[in-house]
């Protein structure tokens, strides 16, 4: 299996380092993330810039890495997840920055100038900050996700709900491994659904498991603090609709579950469609 792997924090950050480590265990990795944070620029792209800067990384070990650094740049035990046909050790991980979007990152790795082979499989992340609810709509992390799924793509976006750097993230690398397997498994198809899993930031001890769910619904309120002189920080209070059910997405990864979401690319509201036709 051939991986991409990008995200919206940047190619330097924790999150990315540990799922790439995952990634090997499936298969060749090819990271090609964002120089620098790209948070909740959902599928914008970088068509503004008058060009975009590029460069690879041979050799480049993420600084989250440093204890690992004497590991060679692949799985060195891949266990079952190994792809079939493919000894434990042999899958080769690259590491590139592109100056731009989690999107764009996608697309230039698409786009036949740098990889020499198509991904079968797009993982975004990890994110640091969930990206459940409301969210998920502005997520560059999902942005990725989705754009791979409109390249036809089995793409699955993971984050942790928790912005801290130094999170102890042992619990991802306890559990994603098996979620993907299953995901893989699905066989559904990629031109329709993305993944979107996020995690609880607490102990592995403490995950109560993995569950399906829907994106709940919720909103930001007073997003916007005066610190004066015209100046202003976007911090803001999230409110949750009281219609929710249980198995909306921010409520289980608040009651410890991993939550999984199937999203869609086409968006459209086909009851309303059937009634719009009705009159037009």
């Amino acid at each position: 299996m051939n991986i991409l792997v990008t995200n919206d924090d940047g190619y330097q950050s924790k999150g990315i380092a540990t799922l790439v480590r995952i990634a090997a265990k499936f298969g060749n990795v090819a990271v090609i993330a964002p120089k620098s944070m790209q948070s909740g620029m959902s599928m914008a792209v970088s068509i503004g810039a008058p060009s975009v800067d590029f460069a690879t990384l041979p050799g480049y070990v993420p600084s989250w890495d440093a204890e690992r650094a004497a590991e060679p740049a692949h799985a060195k035990d891949a266990g079952k997840a190994v792809a079939p046909g493919k000894a434990a050790g042999e899958n080769k991980v690259t590491w590139a920055w592109l100056d731009a979007t989690p999107a764009s990152c996608v697309k230039f790795a698409l786009s036949g100038n740098y990889l020499p082979w198509r991904p079968d499989l797009v993982l975004s992340g990890f994110n640091h900050g969930a990206n459940t609810s409301a969210a998920a709509l502005y997520s560059g992390t999902l942005g990725a996700a989705c754009e791979g799924a409109v390249n036809n793509i089995l793409s699955i976006g993971v984050s942790i709900d928790s912005h801290d750097n130094e999170e102890d993230l042992s619990a991802i690398e306890e559990f994603l491994p098996e979620i993907l397997e299953k995901i893989i498994a699905l066989d559904s198809d990629p031109s329709e659904v993305y993944y979107n899993i996020n995690f609880p930031a607490v102990p592995a001890s403490e995950i109560k498991g993995a569950r399906a769910g829907c994106q709940g619904r919720g909103k930001w309120v007073r997003e916007f603090a005066n610190l004066g002189e015209g100046r202003y920080k976007i911090i803001g209070e999230y409110i949750s609709d009281p219609q929710n059910g249980p198995d909306a997405d921010h409520l289980l990864v608040k009651d410890n579950w991993i939550s999984i979401v199937p999203h869609v690319v086409d968006t459209t509201d086909y009851k309303m469609l059937d009634r719009l036709k009705s009159i037009f």
